[in-house]
């Protein structure tokens, strides 16, 4: 099926590697403060990690309507999802914090603590038999600005840490603007045929597809639409946080 275990992409932007270097020799000198209430130690202390609600799978991640396994019938339509796993809403100070540390400041690992914290929940909501890991590629605009993808070292690590297996097939066909700038109709547009499938390959029946947020499910829902059409029957989203 195409299946392979994947790296996370190697820098090949000097500026944007010279960055995260120094990022890393700072955070290194300087102690972790919890993102919510400053305690020395962890990127979130104990206490602020237990006061974290979880999501419900009966509750859908983007409209927060009734759902069956993170998605109500409307939105699981919309998208071409047939799921979603996302533990935590993006407005709680703790979460978003930590997802723009790790996204615009490229402390990745955070991701790292997110999976030695939160791991064993994702995979008790995961159905994993048969499915293989995929990233949401981004632009090559957009990787080398970063100057690393997310979603690629979120797949690396929990892939690692469950012995799960990485499909990195699917590309970006084009750069789109950021869609937390846009409006629903906005989001749609914008990522229309966003996508490809490289190297004449058929894709993997059963995926779960990853990134870090869920909002509209306009991004997730065209990737979706893209792999469907060479040969996916099955696809879940998986994203460190939603809404």
């Amino acid at each position: 099926m195409g299946e392979s275990m994947t790296k996370v992409r190697r820098y090949d932007n000097r500026s944007s590697l010279a960055n995260i270097v120094r990022r890393g020799l700072l955070r290194a000198l300087l102690p972790v403060e919890c993102l919510v209430c400053s305690d020395e130690g962890e990127w979130l202390c104990p206490d602020c990690r237990e006061s974290l609600p979880a999501t419900r799978p009966i509750t859908c991640v983007i409209c927060a309507k009734a759902a069956e396994d993170g998605l109500c019938n409307h939105c699981r339509g919309v998208t071409k999802l047939d799921g979603a796993v996302s533990l935590f809403a993006y407005h709680h100070q703790g979460v978003q914090r930590l997802i723009k540390g790790v996204k615009f400041g490229g402390y990745t690992d955070a991701i790292s603590f997110y999976l030695e914290n939160f791991g064993e929940m994702i995979m008790a909501r995961l159905e994993v038999k048969g499915a293989v890991l995929v990233p949401l590629p981004l632009s090559r605009e957009r990787l080398q600005e970063r100057g690393f993808n997310q979603s690629e070292v979120f797949c690396e690590q929990l892939a690692r840490r469950y012995g799960l297996s990485v499909w990195n097939g699917l590309k970006r066909s084009r750069h789109t603007k950021a869609q937390a700038e846009l409006g629903r109709k906005e989001r749609l547009k914008n990522v229309k045929g966003a996508f490809r499938v490289v190297g004449g390959e058929t894709a993997p029946k059963k995926i779960i597809l990853v990134d870090d947020v869920i909002t509209t499910g306009a991004t997730l829902g065209e990737a979706a639409r893209t792999l469907r059409k060479v040969g996916t029957e099955e696809i879940v989203a998986l994203t460190l946080a939603h809404g």
